[in-house]
């Protein structure tokens, strides 16, 4: 087992990482590479700054948050893995698209090994679990390796109980950053766990670092968005059956089905860690965004920390955690409102992947992305900014485009998106709170398409 407990600080820069942990680290992940041609090995313990973690996926491993030091302890007891069933994985055959708004509440930190472990911070033994649908995200990994705890899981779960991979079966690791030397023995260990748990519904995202989408980290690259044609990809083939995704250059609440497999984004509506400390107002905005769609509706409601139910009057939780008590009460605001709650259903994810692939389905001659004819890059908005502006870009055909940041002399700064991307819009918030004020240069480059504007930071 490799262990890492070196690490920077809790902010998103990759240099508060001090430079001889780096080396340290990387000389370690160069070892453990040649130890595991052509195999993915896994690492465990704690990652900060977390964006690191993409950084360990380019030598060919998986992460996996693990803060206990008893890791061992749970992975020593046995137990028969063979014939898993939950509840809440039934046959769906029968089952029609209605007029109805169908929502999905996401439970985080399934990839965190003391979240798995500690059975959810407590949320898996309340007596109200098993009252409303819900999706618990679980590390199938680490499952794999604890065998006891993924039996209790699957022996305790009720119906509504739903279950879902964070972030890929693998653990804490993004498919479109392994190289090809280890991406068969992803695929096909992947393909077991999935077969192994039956779980074919994940959650994905990345994490922002250094207020660029993109750099370069140490030779490596590191992006803040997907590598959608790879991600796709890897879910075809290990033949999943939706990813959930946090992508900002998505757009929210949107499924797409031109990648590869199905992704469902949602991004920067409130719904990735959003506030709940006032349910009535969670609800009043989730009941706004609703009534504004034509049914049948799919959205993803929250994605949010669960705990345990008397966290109140502890200082860890946040405003964006919440109890399965005060999940209830969010969930009968919604379902009593006068207008649409009778047009509401909350669901498992396995009945919300069974919908939403029915209806793209009947749908598939429609497409999710705008077909464009031309590339282009508009004017950043607003201009001037500080420190954060929004750059929006259309893509005519599948290609890769890459932006480039150029000071007031020429001099080349960084990398702040770099991908491919099939035809259709897309936009970006671009932060230059790490620069000093003055005129900059944006550069996008595609397909026989290059074009620069020129932006303006105050300070």
């Amino acid at each position: 087992m490799f262990q890492v407990n070196l690490a920077g600080t809790d902010e998103l820069k990759f240099e508060s990482l001090p430079d001889a942990k780096a080396q340290y680290l990387e000389t370690i992940l160069n070892f453990y590479r040649q130890k595991n041609l052509y195999k993915i090995f896994h690492i465990y313990g704690w990652m900060r700054p977390e964006p690191l973690v993409q950084w360990f996926n380019c030598f060919g491993a998986s992460f996996h948050e693990t803060l206990l030091s008893n890791l061992s302890f749970h992975s020593a007891y046995p137990a028969n893995l063979n014939n898993l069933t939950r509840p809440s994985k039934t046959d769906f055959s029968n089952l029609q698209l209605e007029d109805k708004c169908y929502l999905i509440f996401i439970g985080t930190e399934g990839d965190a090994g003391n979240w798995n472990f500690g059975f959810q911070a407590g949320a898996w033994l309340s007596s109200s679990r098993g009252q409303v649908p819900l999706a618990w995200g679980w590390n199938l990994h680490l499952l794999s390796e604890c065998k006891f705890v993924a039996r209790y899981y699957y022996e305790t779960a009720t119906q509504n109980d739903g279950f879902i991979g964070v972030t890929t079966p693998l653990g804490y690791a993004f498919p479109d950053l392994w190289q090809n030397d280890v991406w068969q023995n992803a695929v096909q260990s992947s393909s077991e766990l999935i077969s192994l748990f039956d779980i074919k519904d994940f959650y994905a995202y990345k994490h922002y670092a250094n207020g660029l989408y993109s750099i370069y980290y140490r030779g490596k690259f590191i992006s803040n968005s997907f590598d959608f044609a790879k991600l796709g990809q890897f879910n075809s083939l290990i033949g999943s059956d939706v990813v959930f995704l946090f992508d900002p250059l998505l757009q929210t609440q949107t499924a797409y089905t031109n990648y590869g497999g199905i992704l469902f984004n949602h991004v920067n509506d409130g719904t990735y860690y959003g506030d709940v400390s006032d349910l009535q107002a969670t609800a009043n905005k989730i009941l706004s965004t609703l009534k504004s769609k034509q049914r049948p509706f799919f959205y993803l409601a929250g994605y949010q920390r669960l705990r345990q139910d008397d966290f109140t009057n502890r200082t860890s939780p946040s405003n964006s955690d919440i109890s399965l008590p005060k999940l209830i009460q969010l969930i009968n605001y919604l379902k009593n409102d006068p207008e649409i709650g009778n047009k509401i259903e909350i669901l498992t994810p396995e009945k919300f992947s069974y919908l939403l692939r029915k209806k793209l389905n009947s749908q598939k001659n429609e497409n999710n992305i705008l077909q464009l004819t031309n590339f282009n890059l508009k004017q950043n908005y607003p201009n001037p900014f500080n420190p954060e502006t929004e750059i929006s870009f259309s893509v005519g055909n599948f290609s890769e485009v890459e932006f480039r940041l150029y000071n007031s002399i020429g001099q080349f700064i960084g990398i702040p998106l770099k991908g491919f991307f099939v035809a259709g819009e897309y936009s970006f918030k671009l932060n230059l709170s790490y620069l000093a004020a003055g005129t900059y240069f944006l550069t996008m480059t595609g397909e026989n398409y290059s074009k620069t504007i020129k932006m303006i930071l105050l300070k």
